[in-house]
């Protein structure tokens, strides 16, 4: 299969596969895995359950202290944490409203332009898509209003490969990291 292959991943258990429904390449190491887990196949596991064990809040708070632990773990392999841009893309010509973290960055940031507020950064961005209205309420894959977390190496095209591999380990083992201090799920 052609695309990155992040010695990282590979080295902690992970298989570069395809999505027996969308034909799509995802990373996994469920064995037992065939699709990527965002597809009508496969079905909410998380309603009316503790999405990860040790956050057993609800709404605002669940919201606040995700929040939190998503931006704490990124903090600690050294991304710096950026403040949530506007929802409407003023900076933008070409879309109104924020729909992804990548947004606050684009086009300016990625062409290279402008130089990032941080490299690397955690960002937790509100964002509004209105492409997809008619989906919402159907699946629950859809939604008009969402948070964002995100993390973000900007590298410029020579070295962007030795910059996205480079950041895999440290931010697979910052995910884990603050999975395993709010529960026992791995």
């Amino acid at each position: 299969m052609d695309g990155l292959k992040f010695q990282t991943l590979i080295d902690r258990g992970y298989d570069r596969r395809t999505c027996e429904v969308s034909g799509l390449p995802y990373w996994s190491c469920d064995p037992n895995r065939t699709t990527s887990g965002d597809t009508d196949k496969d079905p909410y596991t998380f309603i009316g359950h503790p999405i990860l064990p040790g956050f057993d809040e609800r709404g605002h708070a669940l919201k606040e202290r995700m929040r939190e632990a998503f931006l704490s773990a990124f903090e600690a392999t050294e991304h710096t944490r950026v403040e949530p841009y506007p929802v409407l893309a003023r900076w933008r010509d070409d879309i109104h409203l924020t729909i992804a973290s990548i947004a606050d960055f684009q086009p300016h940031v990625t062409s290279g332009l402008a130089e990032p507020p941080a490299n690397p950064l955690t960002i937790s961005q509100p964002c509004i898509r209105l492409t997809d209205v008619d989906a919402v309420g159907r699946s629950g894959r859809h939604l008009t209003t969402f948070e964002m977390m995100a993390h973000h190496v900007f590298n410029r095209p020579d070295p962007l490969l030795r910059g996205v591999v480079a950041a895999v380990p440290g931010v697979h083992d910052g995910v884990l990291a603050m999975i395993r201090e709010v529960g026992t799920l791995l």
